[in-house]
């Protein structure tokens, strides 16, 4: 059963491994069972989770030995629970958070060398894998333990996604300066970017480029889980939050298979976003407000606009939570609160020994159950 191995998952990054595996002469197979390697790479924390350990899930599924390399955005303490439960089944998990080094690109996935990975799990098992990661990414630096990659990978997140937005607002200032009746006279050009990630972005906003294979719905996935990790440890990251939230609104609006430099719509008129594609009618079914608070009634009374139903498209949080139950629409019982769930588990309790039944209950991210 040597060098098969199957991937499951969002499809760019499926295009992406099957064309570095093949160049190692491996072959893939539908059937997890089958392989003995197994990538995965998903746009949510939920839809992860369930590819794992939702009935007949991957955890079950891949035979004895098999290598996990999980390509996904997480967080450490996910990554942690993955590898304990994995261990115990005798399989061989490998974290590796794929990184796009050219967030502007058309086609990220197309050159393996603006692609990289943080690879973190066991010693063996990350020597083991490292090949393979290699394959996919051209950059793949060891981080250490189970964990540490996708800490790594969200300490990067809470940087780049900051950085991105900040130089879309800074040449919306530009642009909307110059078009001002109280332009400052004489004044051309654009502001410029800081890093090479920032200026790249810019360079498709210049040229109303927004078509892309690396799409704001994985942007937002990477946003969520490093919000999701630095929830687990009780920080505030309100600079991260606001970020969220615009991008989320990104995607509410018909955005979430934009590239990331769509962003700069958002700061457009209404109608350069409906040239491109983007609907503000869709934001009315996800930001309603509760008409019975005459503060709150004023505050939608304040928005411009004739908002619409909502014609689908990418569902952002609308917990009051903060994202605390993000994911939490699959039908499963939630015992603590933490946002997982494993198939055929009579009763899922929370390590740190708190009443889940407590509304003010927050899970230690901790898991769960016997081993």
């Amino acid at each position: 059963m040597s060098n098969r191995f199957a991937f499951q998952g969002h499809e760019s990054v499926g295009a992406l491994v099957r064309r570095g595996m093949e160049g190692l002469a491996w072959v893939e197979v539908d059937d997890v069972a089958s392989a003995n390697v197994v990538f995965t790479y998903f746009a949510s924390l939920q839809a992860l989770e369930d590819a794992y350990f939702g009935e007949d899930g991957i955890a079950q599924a891949a035979p004895a030995e098999a290598l996990l390399i999980d390509l996904s955005p997480s967080t450490p303490a996910f990554s942690q629970e993955l590898a304990s439960l994995a261990t115990v089944s005798g399989l061989r998990p490998v974290e590796a958070p794929l990184a796009v080094v050219d967030l502007g690109a058309a086609d990220a996935f197309a050159d393996v060398s603006r692609l990289a990975c943080f690879v973190g799990g066991d010693e063996a098992d990350v020597e083991a894998a490292l090949p393979l990661v290699s394959a996919v990414a051209g950059t793949a630096s060891r981080t250490g333990a189970a964990g540490s990659a996708q800490l790594a990978r969200c300490a990067l997140t809470l940087q780049t996604a900051s950085q991105i937005v900040a130089a879309i607002e800074a040449e919306a200032l530009y642009a909307a300066t110059q078009r001002s009746i109280t332009a400052v006279e004489g004044l051309e050009g654009s502001v410029g970017a800081v890093t090479p990630q920032s200026a790249s972005v810019l360079e498709r906003v210049a040229a109303g480029r927004f078509d892309a294979t690396y799409t704001v719905e994985m942007f937002l996935a990477e946003i969520a889980a490093a919000l999701r990790a630095a929830e687990d440890v009780d920080l505030v990251v309100p600079q991260a939050e606001a970020v969220m939230n615009l991008v989320q609104l990104l995607a509410v609006l018909g955005g979430a298979d934009k590239s990331p430099a769509a962003v700069s719509l958002l700061y457009r008129d209404e109608d350069d976003g409906r040239r491109a594609g983007l609907d503000w009618a869709r934001a009315r079914e996800y930001y309603e407000v509760d008409r019975s608070d005459d503060e709150e009634a004023d505050f939608e009374d304040d928005f411009d606009g004739d908002f619409g139903e909502d014609e689908g498209g990418f569902a952002p949080d609308r917990s009051q939570n903060g994202g605390r139950d993000r994911g939490h629409a699959h039908g499963h019982d939630h015992g603590c609160g933490c946002g997982h769930h494993y198939a055929g588990e009579a009763q899922h309790e929370c390590e740190c020994g708190h009443d889940s039944h407590d509304s003010g209950h927050q899970c230690c991210g901790k898991h769960h159950g016997e081993r």
